[in-house]
């Protein structure tokens, strides 16, 4: 066959010829060369050749490593889930170097330990103010006499997506007990996440820590990278008020470092899927109802309080396993939306709707104070033209923000088994569009539970009533519901300083 036929001279290939043609000539020099001389030493014979070519191939080390965007240059896209693959696919200098780059937390231009420490005091005060009301007297007294039991269910891909109009169109009106069943909820809405279709990890991260991974860089997922030590997180938080702290996931320990980022932040139990080997399963897939079992059996097992933290994986793409029962098939008739897969998907939300149901009533007929934080981590893992197709059918007057944002939503509730001294109070100044991002809901389920809060957590309940929604995406949601980019808002800007400084100084100061 023709050369050209096996070989294509593309730009990347030219760079990396010239590179090391340079290399080749610079190595030359790194001899003695000069003409021997029985009166000058032969260390200075080539000492300042040396010195000028190792100079020279420092500064073009450094400009390699520095100046070049890896991802957006030369389309390397490391995937943390399977960096050897990665590896084998774009060879080992440049993954290396983009993992190290990208592995850096950005240090805010401004930064001043002093300085976050300030402003995070001084709104923790601001908020100390404005809540130094009976009814959070109340809340914090009923807590010092009941600690109540504290649940939160990071649910695989549970999504309600009516809120595309094509599906809702085909008949499909999202999961039906957590819309229409869960009456006697603290609050209940949507939630802007940072990932779609996968990296659960980040949703965890943000979600335990209060940190948004917005601010460490495209691709970066921290479980993989840091060795998060020392980092306040829920966790930690808990373990300080003398509770329990345990984390089920059914699979793998070793999926994204669980295993030892779980020890890292403060579980004191891991339950992985070899302690639930024999669970019952949907698709091959460990079910909600057997993970919400282990739940209770931790509650049970323990002295006291106890936090649980249960990742379920039920609904965890691929959904084309054809493994669905008939009994629990769900069909959408419609040239639009009409896809195995799509069927696959609502079918196991069916069924984690109806766990849902099973976990609700089991906590309802018990005795011990429970409160319970419920959401999804993403949207499925379907096609991306799939989603091209419902987002361009419902453009409209919409930005491409606004439709950048309704496949980076998902549902959460937080509700409770026993009547709070101020739920009154709280549903009174709860959030009118009843959204927020994944670093808001920590604090807010801490805020209506009437637990202790850190002024980390009161700075950002006071974000929270002006921009309600900052994603990685960098797109701001303000509280009237429209959005606005990074720089288009002085105020919004403002306030993301701060939060970047305050970010840094519990995440970067620690992460390794």
């Amino acid at each position: 066959r023709r050369s050209s036929d096996l070989f294509t001279l593309t730009d990347d290939v030219a760079v990396a010829a010239t590179y090391a043609m340079v290399a080749y000539v610079l190595a030359g020099y790194l001899v003695p060369w000069a003409p021997a001389r029985r009166d000058v030493p032969w260390w200075r014979r080539r000492c300042a050749t040396n010195l000028a070519a190792g100079a020279v191939a420092c500064a073009a080390t450094l400009a390699l490593v520095l100046v070049p965007n890896y991802r957006t240059a030369f389309g390397v896209n490391i995937s943390y889930w399977d960096s050897v693959a990665s590896y084998k696919q774009y060879g080992f200098l440049p993954s290396f170097v983009m993992g190290v780059r990208e592995a850096q937390i950005r240090r805010p231009a401004d930064y001043r330990e002093s300085r976050a420490k300030r402003l995070e005091k001084s709104y923790a005060a601001k908020f100390d103010a404005q809540n130094n009301t009976d009814a959070r007297k109340a809340a914090e007294q009923q807590f010092a006499q009941t600690k109540p039991t504290v649940i939160a269910v990071m649910n695989e891909s549970f999504s309600d997506m009516s809120v595309f109009e094509d599906i809702k169109a085909a008949g499909y009106d999202g999961p039906q007990y957590l819309k229409y069943g869960l009456t006697d909820s603290l609050q209940q809405g949507a939630l802007d996440v940072s990932v779609r279709g996968g990296g659960t990890c980040n949703s965890e991260f943000e979600f335990l820590t209060g940190a948004s991974t917005g601010n460490m860089g495209g691709g970066v997922y921290p479980y993989v990278l840091y060795d998060l030590e020392g980092v306040d997180n829920l966790a930690s938080y808990f373990r300080g008020l003398g509770y329990g702290t345990h984390a089920i996931h059914p699979a793998e320990a070793a999926n994204w470092r669980r295993d030892r980022i779980y020890e890292q932040l403060g579980f004191d139990t891991f339950d992985d899927i070899t302690t639930m080997e024999d669970a019952d399963t949907f698709r091959d897939l460990v079910t909600d109802r057997a993970t919400y079992e282990r739940v209770l059996e931790k509650i049970d097992e323990g002295d006291g309080a106890q936090f649980v933290f249960d990742v379920t994986i039920q609904n965890h793409g691929g959904y084309d396993t054809g493994l669905v029962p008939p009994a629990d098939a769900v069909h959408l008739e419609s040239d639009e939306v009409e896809s195995p897969e799509v069927d696959e998907f609502l079918a196991a939300i069916k069924r984690s709707d109806e766990d849902l149901r099973w976990l609700i009533e089991e906590l309802n007929a018990r005795d011990e104070p429970t409160i319970v934080v419920f959401f999804g981590d993403h949207q499925p893992n379907l096609p991306e033209d799939f989603y091209n197709t419902l987002l361009e059918s419902q453009r409209g007057d919409l930005s491409d923000a606004e439709l950048r944002q309704k496949k980076m939503v998902t549902p959460f509730f937080i509700w409770a088994n026993y009547p709070l001294e101020h739920t009154a109070a709280a549903t009174s100044t709860a959030d009118p569009l009843n959204r927020m991002d994944m670093v808001m809901l920590a604090p807010t389920l801490l805020q209506q539970a009437g637990l202790p809060l850190s002024d980390y957590y009161k700075y950002l309940l006071e974000m929270k009533h002006n921009t309600p929604v900052v994603t990685a995406a960098n797109d701001y949601m303000k509280v009237d519901g429209t959005t606005a980019e990074y720089g288009a808002d002085p105020a919004l800007d403002e306030w993301a300083k701060g939060y970047l400084s305050l970010e840094y100084n519990n995440i970067g100061a620690h992460a390794k």
